[in-house]
């Protein structure tokens, strides 16, 4: 990735393991104790972000921790996306826990792109095409 980034995805069949089934940190959809380890553990050496979406359409949430030097340095945070009822208008709630994430652990931006865009995390809608085409 550029900058010198890595992405480590977390699979399905990682989190279906029953090791892991009922160690999820709130307020995560995914991140285990396990993985949380790991990441303070790595942080000693480099920048970790661990960063979740779970969209549909423009609606949905995303969430976002980040560690350097074996400590939390953002979050964890959670922000939402939803549609005002009354308005019709859509509304952003938490503000932006994913490139705070980022430029926690050093992502710069590039000309007019946020962090997210800037490391071309946009490709990753989902792991599971990723897997399925390695």
């Amino acid at each position: 990735m550029p900058q010198q980034f890595v992405l480590l995805p977390v699979t399905e069949s990682y989190l279906d393991s029953e090791v892991l089934a009922h160690t999820i940190i709130s307020p995560f959809m995914c991140l285990t104790h396990a993985l949380w380890d790991s990441a303070v553990r790595w942080s000693s050496d480099c920048g970790v972000a661990y960063i979740e979406t779970d969209y549909f359409g423009g609606i949905g949430t995303q969430q976002a921790i980040a560690w350097r030097d074996a400590s939390i340095v953002f979050g964890p945070n959670t922000a939402e996306t939803m549609v005002d009822r009354r308005s019709k208008l859509t509304r952003h709630y938490g503000g932006r826990p994913i490139n705070d994430a980022l430029a926690a652990i050093g992502v710069t931006t590039d000309k007019d792109m946020d962090e997210f865009d800037t490391l071309g995390l946009e490709r990753f809608r989902s792991f599971d095409e990723i897997y399925d085409e390695n």
